[in-house]
């Protein structure tokens, strides 16, 4: 939005942002949009509005995620495996 109102604005108005503090002119323009602000905004959790096309979220305890399935790779097992700890490693 800045760029905009920078293309738009006369040579004088350029050069003053340019001279001065970027930010302090932003903050000044912009006072609304503060850190503050934005924490208040997202403060609660933002639900959808349910309408008739759209179904209710469904409530975490209808909800079943189960494990990926695992498969074991292609090929021979590695050689060098990573052993345990306090496992007796045999050299022949």
């Amino acid at each position: 939005m800045m760029a905009m109102e920078l293309n738009s604005a006369d040579a004088d108005a350029k050069e003053w942002v340019l001279r001065n503090d970027v930010d302090h002119w932003s903050h000044a323009r912009f006072s609304g949009q503060s850190i503050e602000v934005y924490r208040a905004a997202y403060e609660r959790n933002i639900q959808p509005i349910p309408t008739f096309d759209m179904p209710d979220p469904p409530q975490p305890s209808d909800v079943l995620i189960k494990p990926p399935t695992t498969k074991r790779l292609p090929g021979r097992p590695r050689k060098r495996r990573i052993h345990s700890r306090g496992e007796l490693i045999c050299l022949t």
